[in-house]
């Protein structure tokens, strides 16, 4: 990346991988990133590993050996604190602007720092509130299915723009195209994926990273709608690509098949729902539609005769009344600080929350938009 084709907009990215037995995975992910085309001056690479037990470690430290060009990291830590925790924690040890929350079954197309770099800039000049951003995310191995491109708001918690949905070869071809044309477009979204959030670092830390008491899941929908509380934009780029073996760590994708994530989601939307509605309405109907999703659960784990399902909602419910007084703390700091109110930012949610095909976010439509707006902010 030529330095003149750039206006810089922060020092660097602190990429922060946090890890738990990816000793099957993290080579990849590793891999991709000490071979990318951004200076290798401006990133460094945090590995947070939450008490690994397999030869994830030993990878990392050879990986580390080969490249000594590349600034890689490894922060050790005792026991597993799950992913916010590790992506605080390595922010906390960061020594550049931005930080880039990652996981360690992520495969980085070889411009995706340079381009996500350059165009979160671009946004920046265009749209000082822009404070966090995130890249085109889609699926490994199946490379031309889209995982998201971005979040949405709406009543429980939050959902993917274009989750699932497989692309055209034509149309993954004029995605290459953007990718290594290194297009400066974006559009506006509710919340970044916790796999690949770009965030200023002060704004991250100022708000308390990711909250304490997400393990692993609805973090990133928490930090998108309190940074929209606060004045903040969040934003997707699409000339910045990247492939996910997703929920590795987890155990798999299918959230009704995997009993230890769908708990974590669940008790995960019971926090966010709690801590951060401040309108009485969405908080009662949202609750409302809570407890109705775990009895439909309940529903369906009878008539299939899944009986790990009454063990989840159970230790669900149990966890809920347990976390209520905490929440409820969180709830009073957050709305005295909050600068929009919770129906303000739902509203400007709703506007965004327009599903159009991916083949008009790369259309003109959305460049001409924003040229329209760059030159409204230079006169």
């Amino acid at each position: 990346m030529k330095e003149d084709t750039i206006h810089a907009c922060a020092s660097g990215i602190s990429v922060i991988i946090p890890n738990y037995n990816g000793g099957k995975v993290i080579r990849f992910s590793l891999l991709s990133l000490v071979n990318q085309t951004f200076p290798k001056n401006m990133y460094e690479i945090i590995v947070v590993d939450n008490a690994s037990i397999d030869n994830s470690l030993k990878i990392i430290e050879e990986i580390k050996r080969s490249y000594p060009s590349c600034d890689i990291k490894i922060i050790k830590l005792k026991k597993n604190f799950g992913y916010g925790r590790a992506i605080d924690i390595g922010a906390m040890n960061a020594k550049f602007d931005l930080i880039l929350a990652s996981n360690n079954d992520i495969i980085f197309h070889p411009k995706y720092l340079e381009n996500l770099y350059r165009t979160y800039c671009y946004a920046k000049r265009i749209d000082k509130k822009v404070a966090a951003a995130q890249g085109l995310h889609m699926y490994y191995p199946e490379v031309n299915c889209i995982y998201n491109a971005g979040g949405l708001f709406w009543m429980l918690s939050g959902r993917y723009r274009f989750y699932g949905m497989c692309v055209s070869r034509e149309e993954f071809s004029k995605i290459m195209k953007w990718v290594r044309e290194g297009k400066n477009a974006f559009s506006y979204i509710a919340f970044p994926n916790g796999a690949g959030a770009l965030i200023e670092k002060n704004i991250f830390l100022k708000v308390g990273g990711y909250y304490r008491l997400y393990f692993s899941g609805i973090e990133e929908i928490d930090l998108g709608l309190l940074l929209h509380m606060l004045g903040f934009c969040v934003i997707f780029i699409p000339s910045a690509v990247f492939y996910h073996m997703e929920s590795y760590t987890l155990g798999g994708r299918r959230l009704l098949q995997v009993p230890h994530k769908l708990y974590l989601v669940l008790t995960g939307m019971f926090a966010y729902i709690i801590s951060l509605y401040d309108s009485p309405l969405w908080l009662t109907a949202s609750t409302f539609a809570y407890v109705a999703a775990l009895a439909l659960m309940l529903m369906y784990s009878i008539i299939t005769r899944i009986k790990f399902l009454v063990w989840v909602i159970i230790k669900t419910l149990s966890l809920n009344m347990k976390m209520l007084d905490v929440l409820l703390r969180r709830r009073s700091r957050t709305i005295g600080m909050k600068k929009i109110s919770n129906c303000k930012v739902l509203k400007y949610a709703k506007s965004i929350n327009k599903y159009i095909s991916f083949a008009n976010i790369l259309a003109n439509s959305i460049r001409q938009h924003l040229l329209i707006k760059y030159k409204a902010t230079r006169k």
